[in-house]
C-alpha cells in the first residue's frame, strides 16, 4: 500500500504514492513537528527555533478519532474490502522490486474502484476506519522486524532493501517502511523507536493517511484524516530535515487553511530561519504574536528576533 502523499495536490500524484509507497512520503513530503519549547518563559535562545518531532497526545487522539470518523458495518464491505485489501497489498510489494509502471497504473485504476465499491456502504466518513485490519497487522509484523534488528539478526540494510521471505508478511502489509522511518528519524537504525510513545502513534497515523491515498482523486487524505491526526501529520513532516524547506513550507501553509488552530506562522518563521531567511522569519513570527498576545513564550521569541535583526542592521 502506498504511504502518505502531500495536500493540497494529493489527486495529481495518486498514482505515484501507489506505486512507490512510503518512500513518497519521505521523498515528496510525508509525517510531524512541534516548535521546542525553551527551558523557561525568559530563557529563548537559537535552539528555541528548532523544530523538533511532536509529542502525541494519545487520549486527544483517540477522542479526535471517535468524533471524525463514522462507525463501519465490517459485515456488510466484506467483499469489496478484501478485495481492496488484497490489491493494497501487492501494491506494497511492489517496492521491493523493480517498478513496473504500467502494472502500477492498472493497479492504482483497479484500487479506486474497489475503494468505490468500499464507500458505497461504508459512507466516504468510514473509509479510513475500514482499513483497522490492515494498520493492525502492519504495525505487528513491523514490530517483528524492528525485533529482528534490534538482536541484529538483520542488518539495516536488510531491513531496509528486503529483509527475505521470512518478513514476506511485513512487505505485504506495510511496503517498505523502515528506511524512510530511518531517514525521517522516527525510528533509528538500530531497530529502535527514537520515541517508544509517539512514535508508534505517527507510524499509525501515516497508515491511515497511506490508506486515504487510495481515494485522493475523491478527496484529499488531509481532508480525510481527523484534524489532530492531520496536525500531527503535518507537524512531523515539518520536521523533516532531509526534505526541502519549500516543500515543508507546502505542507504547512496547506495545513494552516484548512486548521484555523494551526500555529503556520510560527512554523513558517522557524522554517524560514532553517533556511537561513532572517527577515522572512521574524515578519512570519510578528504574525504568530499578533494571534497569540497571552503566549509569553512567543512572545519572548519575537523580541529576541528582533533584537537579532536589529544587531544585523547595525541598530542599537
Amino acid at each position: 500500500m502506498s504511504h502518505p502523499a502531500h495536500p493540497p495536490e494529493e489527486s495529481s500524484n495518486h498514482s505515484a504514492n501507489l506505486a512507490v509507497g512510503l518512500c513518497l512520503l519521505i521523498a515528496l513530503g510525508a509525517f510531524a513537528v512541534i516548535v521546542a519549547k525553551a527551558p523557561t518563559v525568559g530563557t529563548v535562545t537559537d535552539e528555541s527555533f528548532a523544530i523538533v518531532p511532536p509529542q502525541v497526545d494519545a487520549e486527544r487522539l483517540a477522542a479526535d478519532r471517535a468524533k471524525h470518523y463514522g462507525a463501519v458495518d465490517f459485515d456488510a464491505i466484506a467483499k469489496p474490502l478484501a478485495e481492496l485489501e488484497k490489491s493494497v497489498r501487492a501494491a506494497n510489494n511492489l517496492q521491493f522490486g523493480a517498478l513496473d509502471a504500467q502494472g502500477a497504473h492498472d493497479l492504482q485504476i483497479m484500487t479506486l474502484h474497489q475503494a468505490n465499491d468500499v464507500i458505497t456502504k461504508s459512507g466516504i466518513e468510514g473509509f479510513i476506519p475500514s482499513g483497522a485490519n490492515m494498520y493492525k497487522a502492519c504495525a505487528a509484523e513491523f514490530e517483528k522486524l524492528l525485533a529482528a534488528v534490534r538482536s541484529q539478526k538483520l542488518t539495516a540494510d536488510q531491513a531496509e532493501k528486503d529483509p527475505g521471505d521470512e518478513f514476506a508478511e511485513y512487505r505485504s502489509q506495510c511496503g517498505n517502511a523502515f528506511g524512510p522511518l530511518v531517514k525521517s528519524g522516527v525510528i533509528k537504525a538500530s531497530g529502535e523507536w527514537s520515541d517508544p510513545v509517539s512514535g508508534p502513534l505517527v507510524f499509525d497515523i501515516m497508515n491511515r493517511f497511506r490508506w486515504a491515498t487510495v481515494l485522493d482523486m475523491r478527496l484529499p487524505p488531509s481532508q480525510q484524516l481527523s484534524p489532530y491526526e492531520y496536525e500531527v501529520l503535518t507537524r512531523w513532516r515539518a520536521s523533516i530535515r532531509a526534505v526541502p524547506v519549500a516543500k515543508r513550507l507546502e505542507w504547512v501553509v496547506a495545513a494552516g487553511r484548512e486548521l484555523p488552530s494551526f500555529p503556520q506562522h510560527e512554523l513558517i518563521g522557524a522554517l524560514l530561519l532553517e533556511k537561513g531567511d532572517g527577515v522572512g522569519a521574524l515578519g512570519a513570527y510578528e504574525e504568530a504574536c499578533k494571534l497569540r498576545r497571552t503566549d509569553l513564550l512567543l512572545q519572548r521569541k519575537c523580541e529576541f528576533l528582533r533584537g537579532r535583526m536589529a544587531a544585523v542592521r547595525g541598530e542599537h
